[in-house]
């Protein structure tokens, strides 16, 4: 009898969690491609990364804009605190590009070190056609209001 209960109660759990969950992700996602437009991806973001070409020679941060006829590659150069995490990612709505730079830091005295590093981040594209794209690259800090808007402009192969 013990055993039969038991399976009633695993039965009755597994009928809710097929129910339940339907394959649809309950997050939403942000579209990354639009006709004409896709995102590839993003690399960099290490300290002093010298493997990247340096867009600044200053202590303020700079975005440059690389396109040919089939690809964009937006490049930032960030003047952050040394030893910070980071995570990037796109959005694409409308015929906006919005590139996010985000300092995931869970707690401030934990990752942060009393210097200043030169963090480089590359956002790749995918283009076809001539198409122009409005786009801003943000760069969002776990500080209250402290995130700010990198550079915005527009993007469009040659």
């Amino acid at each position: 009898m013990n055993n039969k209960f038991v399976c009633f109660v695993l039965f009755v759990a597994l009928a809710f969690i097929v129910v339940g969950c339907d394959g649809k992700d309950s997050t939403v996602n942000p579209k990354t491609e639009i006709p004409g437009l896709s995102y590839l991806g993003a690399t960099g973001g290490t300290c002093n990364n010298n493997a990247l070409s340096k867009v600044r020679s200053s202590q303020d941060n700079a975005v440059a804009v690389y396109s040919s006829k089939d690809s964009i590659r937006v490049v930032a150069d960030v003047n952050y605190n040394c030893g910070t995490p980071f995570e990037t990612s796109c959005a694409i709505k409308d015929r906006k590009v919005q590139m996010y730079i985000k300092d995931v830091c869970p707690d401030t005295s934990s990752c942060y070190q009393r210097c200043k590093c030169d963090y480089t981040f590359e956002f790749q594209f995918a283009q076809k056609g001539k198409d122009a794209y409005d786009y801003s690259v943000e760069m969002k800090s776990p500080l209250p209001n402290q995130s700010k808007i990198l550079s915005e402009g527009t993007l469009e192969a040659k």
